[in-house]
């Protein structure tokens, strides 16, 4: 479980991101918020889909 007084990967990334100027660098800093994000997700979108089909 993440610690609440951890950031979460993905919010990390974007203030890098917000900060970065080579592009190259920006491209991949936005895959890598992609894959954070996807990963943070996936269990929020298992609660709900287990939810919805138990009702």
């Amino acid at each position: 479980m993440n610690d609440r007084h951890e950031p979460e990967k993905w919010r990390v990334l974007c203030e890098l991101a917000s900060r970065e100027q080579d592009s190259s660098k920006l491209i991949g800093l936005i895959a890598e918020i992609n894959r954070a994000l996807d990963e943070s997700l996936k269990p929020k979108l298992r609660r709900v889909c287990t939810s919805s089909v138990s009702q």
